[in-house]
């Protein structure tokens, strides 16, 4: 089984089609990434500037890719995904993808963003950096305290909003805070799933996830958790907003989370046709709607 699986994967990159390069390369979670940074920008009222709409899809797409060729090396040829392997396959022109684009990204910040989003940055910049390190020098060893899906979520949500926030002065309101609070319970609820539908492969590769560490039932019980919370806060502010955008975006979010636990309840038929991150990392374009507004 084991050599089965590894097998298909050094065949799949071989014979792989632009629509799962498109998720290989994580290009569908920076769609998603902007279409929430739309949201935010909507909901807060502030103007971000021209760069920090490039600042934001290379910052998730460098973040994401270190974290999938950290696995890849790590695995080398053992892998039992085709995004793992895929990422050792073309380290080498990956890894100077990734430097050419991280320049690239520093210079921007450096001389285009404002000074607010530049202070937030650092901080942020230097918790994500230091969690990459940890999962790099972690090796295999399990760790309870240090659940990828908690802080790969937490740090996502905080690339979103944290530059608009951070614009705002930090003076934003209570439904405001449950509203980043929920599109976060959302993300966290989404990368578990992931955990679910790779299950096997995850044990194979020795991953610290937490469906690997708790059991699959005890993450789906914490799915369905979240998207009670999620349903419970959004539909709170739906009731007492004054604000009609803190309605509309709760009101996302919450289509947002039901669109997942749908997906969830296809575990079996999205498993076996491999479609299911596709569709879960589409599920966070639907913020780009604010758009229209």
């Amino acid at each position: 089984m084991k050599l089965s699986i590894q097998n298909k994967c050094k065949q799949d990159i071989f014979n792989i089609q632009w629509w799962q390069i498109f998720n290989i390369l994580s290009v569908d979670v920076v769609i998603g990434a902007l279409a929430g940074g739309v949201m935010a920008v909507r909901l807060l009222h502030v103007n971000p500037g021209i760069a920090w709409w490039i600042v934001l899809p290379l910052s998730v797409l460098i973040v994401y890719t270190l974290d999938h060729l950290i696995d890849g090396v790590k695995l080398k040829d053992n892998s039992h995904t085709a995004r793992h392997f895929f990422h050792y396959y073309y380290a080498k022109q990956i890894f100077v993808a990734i430097l050419f684009l991280s320049i690239v990204n520093i210079i921007l910040i450096l001389f285009f963003l404002e000074n607010k989003i530049i202070e937030f940055g650092l901080i942020a910049g230097t918790a994500t950096l230091l969690y990459l390190l940890i999962v790099y020098f972690s090796g295999k060893k399990k760790s309870y305290l240090l659940q990828k899906e908690f802080f790969v979520a937490l740090i996502y949500t905080v690339g979103i909003w944290g530059g608009p926030v951070a614009l705002t002065s930090y003076n934003i309101t209570l439904p405001e805070i449950l509203i980043m609070a929920s599109f976060f319970l959302t993300v966290f609820a989404a990368i578990l799933s992931f955990s679910i539908f790779e299950d096997e492969n995850d044990r194979l590769d020795n991953h610290n996830t937490f469906a690997v560490n708790f059991g699959i039932n005890k993450t789906t019980n914490l799915i369905y958790f979240l998207m009670a919370a999620v349903f419970i806060i959004c539909t709170g502010i739906i009731v007492m907003a004054t604000n009609p955008l803190e309605a509309m975006t709760s009101k996302v979010i919450m289509i947002m989370s039901l669109l997942l636990l749908i997906i969830l309840n296809f575990a079996k038929y999205l498993t076996q046709n491999n479609i299911y991150r596709n569709l879960i990392e589409m599920i966070f374009w639907l913020p780009g709607l604010f758009l229209l507004i």
